[in-house]
């Protein structure tokens, strides 16, 4: 699997992939350990991968109640388990999910020390801070979710 991260990563992402010794690059559990620490705030699980689902009930057991304006967190311990629909929290309409991220936007504005999902109104330009995840024709992509035919689908900017 770990072969197979590069093809996935431009820009930044790359450049940083590169600059990695080969032994991380040719591992998937310290890629993965790399990666995290580079990109997703800095913890790493150091639970044995052999959880039979990918997401943990029991670390959610003593957490502080949800905010339904968190950005969405998934802690995964099995990358290669499916993550149960159950364990995720998702709006039920484009209404809800728009003013959702319209509060999650006033509420953590000026927080970019973690990556996340952040909303970019069709108004507004894409952020600095935003990870290009691609280039077509010598143009910079960006992941994208949008609401498309009931619920949340993934795409390209």
């Amino acid at each position: 699997m770990a072969d197979l991260a590069p093809l996935h990563l431009s820009g930044d992402a790359l450049k940083w992939y590169e600059t990695l010794e080969a032994d991380v690059q040719e591992d998937w559990h310290r890629f993965r350990k790399a990666i995290v620490g580079k990109y997703g705030g800095g913890t790493e699980s150091t639970e044995d991968d052999t959880a039979q689902d990918a997401t943990s009930d029991e670390r959610r057991e003593g957490s502080p109640p949800d905010d339904s304006l968190l950005p969405a967190k998934i802690e995964i311990i099995n990358w290669t388990a499916p993550i149960l629909v159950s364990n995720l929290r998702l709006p039920k309409s484009e209404v809800q999910w728009l003013q959702e991220a319209r509060q999650r936007k006033a509420k953590y504005s000026g927080h970019n020390d973690v990556v996340h999902w952040r909303l970019v109104e069709t108004w507004e330009p894409i952020p600095e801070n935003a990870i290009p995840t691609g280039n077509e024709n010598g143009t910079k992509l960006y992941s994208v979710r949008v609401w498309k035919e009931g619920g949340l689908t993934l795409g390209k900017q």
